[in-house]
């Protein structure tokens, strides 16, 4: 069973101030609060933010870093099915 699409993407900002209006000045992100931080939506894609004063949950093994980014993907079936599929690709 393939992936049906891309579901988000996780990035780690670390200054608020400079990352929500490039985020929507330059690249025409719409910026929505959420929780403690934003979210940048472009259409229906989106980029869920991490950074200061977030505690996000639940966050990948090895946290995304400033600067690095996390990419989630929709699974159109239950989990036992992604594991099987994972473990019979070595993954």
């Amino acid at each position: 069973m393939p992936i049906i699409r891309l579901d988000h993407c996780v990035i780690h900002v670390s200054d608020w101030g400079r990352s929500n209006p490039f985020y929507q000045n330059v690249l025409g992100a719409e910026v929505l609060p959420a929780g403690e931080g934003w979210i940048y939506r472009f259409g229906t894609q989106q980029l869920n933010v991490h950074g200061p004063g977030v505690l996000a949950m639940p966050v990948a093994r090895i946290p995304v870093p400033p600067g690095g980014s996390d990419l989630c993907f929709v699974w159109p079936g239950p989990i036992e099915e992604a594991q099987a599929h994972l473990s019979a690709q070595g993954v």
